[in-house]
């Protein structure tokens, strides 16, 4: 079972993202078994569809909350 968590403004979760679920009303995404949880509709949800493509799934990424409304999230794949 994965452990629920939230990222702080500028804080930043790396390791292999394990997967993407962007059904019902909220998305998940899962890092290292670490799962993070944004309501649907809310600026981060709007936000991973744009910087985490189903591609990611498998890769080591990086994940950064900020606080700016209009780029809530960052991602990068680390190689």
């Amino acid at each position: 079972m994965s452990r629920t968590i939230k990222l702080k403004p500028y804080e930043e979760i790396v390791g292999a993202l394990e997967h993407i679920d962007r059904e019902g009303n909220e998305i998940t995404i899962i890092i290292n078994g670490l799962k993070l949880v944004f309501p649907a509709g809310s600026v981060e949800a709007e936000s991973v569809g744009i910087i985490l493509p189903d591609e990611w799934v498998g890769h080591r990424i990086g994940l950064l909350r900020t606080d700016n409304l209009c780029k809530p999230l960052c991602a990068r794949i680390i190689k």
